[in-house]
């Protein structure tokens, strides 16, 4: 979440990115992204792999698993 409030005090002009970056694998539980931020939009680049703690038939019925 530290990368995503940097990523929010970009200046508002700039294009700012939140990299997750290879090489690693990331844990994701539900979440949600969300602001306010500086910049009009913030750009996701995913170069890895996203795993979820639960089995894929929880997953698949959970209406929105990542919102940004």
């Amino acid at each position: 979440m530290n990368a995503w409030k940097a990523a929010c005090q970009a200046k508002p002009n700039d294009r700012s990115i939140l990299v997750i970056p290879e090489g690693k694998t990331f844990l994701l539980k539900p979440i949600s992204f969300s602001g306010p931020c500086k910049p009009s939009g913030v750009y996701v680049q995913v170069s890895t792999h996203i795993s979820w703690p639960l089995g894929f038939e929880i997953v698949s019925k959970l209406s929105h698993f990542l919102i940004m």
